[in-house]
């Protein structure tokens, strides 16, 4: 119910114009309103679809955020000379069709966005380098420019003296902080020891000799990079394992299927049970890998080497084509890497992550995703990786990741990857810890696998 209501006890009650529409709305929908709104601003930044001077109904803005914009786009256009001029006298009427077409183009661009200009209310004020004497008058049907005029509750004049306001107070608003006062996700710092010795020694149920993670993610996300980290942190030794891309290329690096392995060095050899799968990355439109590849490899059909072709998906006829996979040749975790600092993700990549989700989902694998490149969301991540879990701007990544792959935030874990800084140790239980998980979910998959075969 829309109930109208006066703006001011002491306006005309028969002028329309003096109401205010006041909507009567029940509960329930106030609550559906919330939830509508928290999913729109959700998509809204992912995409990047909002507009990037919209002060209302956003985040850390307000009326003075706007207020600031406009003040600062008329002192840019005073430094920058951008004016309107008319080269003619005053009395030439016919001359003064440029701000004539400059109104009617702001009148047709709000008719056709659904709004109107209330001409009755709409003041004019002319900003120049120097003040004028006199305000100047063009005669009708010319708007008449208005010595000071009112904007969002604030007085602007033409020298910005702001008359009207016998105090003006600056209030300086501290920034948000960034850091949140306990950790949202508990990790014992001190565990990399512990964490490595448990990697070191794992083993998985006779028949399988090993357990293989496949990672996937869209292109520059850090896939080999975090094979290159983890077997790192591993091996407790420089590894380049996987050649990684060091530019700012938009095309996959990787473009052939590759198995991964490591082994600690020393008096004892000791062969590493877990292997790595690393394969192109993900694109929009007819780039980088298929998903059917991807579903071709998680079933263990796909031989070392294969170079992935975006065209078509590997062919039952090609010699890397295995027709007899084993429990050794599948994949047992599934792994989606995503670059915490990306902005946004291309709604074609997203499509093929979800059909490589549901084929996943359809073969009984386990999936979890890394976070990387943690170290740009925030000064405090990237002068101390021990704040990665008071960060309020990863969590807030970590849900919009959520929401995007459908892969819950507690199966999503960051990392830091080439790290070689003071806290080694710390950034390698950050890995470590993620690894553990995928070792566990993996080995649960295989003692299943096995125990299903055997019946």
């Amino acid at each position: 119910m829309v109930r109208p209501l006066l703006k001011k006890p002491n306006l005309d009650p028969s002028t329309l114009s003096n109401f205010r529409p006041i909507s009567h709305l029940p509960f329930l929908s106030k609550l559906m309103e919330k939830l509508v709104v928290s999913q729109l601003q959700s998509h809204l930044q992912l995409h990047a679809i909002a507009d990037k001077f919209q002060s209302g109904f956003r985040s850390r803005h307000s009326t003075e955020s706007a207020l600031l914009r406009v003040h600062n786009d008329i002192l840019g256009a005073l430094d920058n000379d951008l004016q309107i001029y008319l080269p003619v006298t005053l009395s030439n009427s016919a001359a003064l069709d440029p701000l004539y077409n400059c109104l009617h183009t702001i009148k047709q661009w709000l008719s056709q966005n659904f709004l109107h200009l209330n001409e009755g209310k709409t003041e004019y004020i002319l900003f120049t380098p120097d003040s004028p004497h006199s305000s100047p008058s063009f005669g009708p049907p010319t708007p008449q420019f208005a010595p000071a005029i009112r904007n969002l509750g604030v007085i602007f004049d033409s020298v910005f003296t702001f008359v009207g306001y016998s105090v003006f107070t600056a209030i300086v608003i501290p920034p948000s902080p960034t850091l949140l006062p306990k950790p949202w996700r508990v990790i014992n710092w001190g565990d990399r020891d512990q964490l490595q010795q448990y990697v070191r020694n794992y083993e998985p149920d006779k028949p399988a000799k090993h357990l293989r993670i496949l990672l996937y993610g869209p292109v520059g996300a850090g896939k080999s990079s975090f094979i290159n980290s983890v077997g790192s942190a591993i091996t407790g030794e420089q590894v380049n394992a996987a050649e990684a891309n060091a530019s700012n290329d938009i095309t996959s690096f990787t473009v052939e299927y590759r198995t991964h392995r490591f082994k600690v060095r020393g008096e004892q050899k000791k062969k590493i049970n877990i292997v790595f799968n690393d394969i192109m990355g993900l694109e929009g439109g007819d780039k980088g890998v298929l998903p059917e590849d991807i579903k071709l490899a998680m079933e263990g059909h796909v031989r070392d080497g294969y170079q992935f072709n975006p065209a078509c998906k590997l062919s039952d006829k090609n010699e890397f084509y295995r027709r007899d996979p084993t429990i050794n040749d599948r994949v047992h975790v599934l792994v989606c890497v995503l670059n915490a600092n990306s902005p946004s993700f291309d709604p074609a990549v997203i499509q093929k992550m979800k059909e490589i989700r549901e084929a996943a989902r359809d073969l009984g694998i386990p999936q979890v995703a890394v976070a990387t490149h943690i170290d740009g969301i925030s000064a405090e991540i990237e002068n101390d990786v021990m704040k990665v879990f008071r960060s309020k701007n990863l969590k807030k990544k970590m849900d919009m990741f959520s929401e995007t792959v459908g892969i819950p935030v507690i199966n999503i874990f960051p990392v830091r990857n080439n790290y070689e800084g003071d806290k080694k140790k710390e950034a390698d239980a950050l890995l470590l810890t993620a690894l553990k998980h995928m070792v566990n979910y993996g080995d649960d998959f295989i003692d299943e696998y096995v125990d299903n075969d055997a019946d």
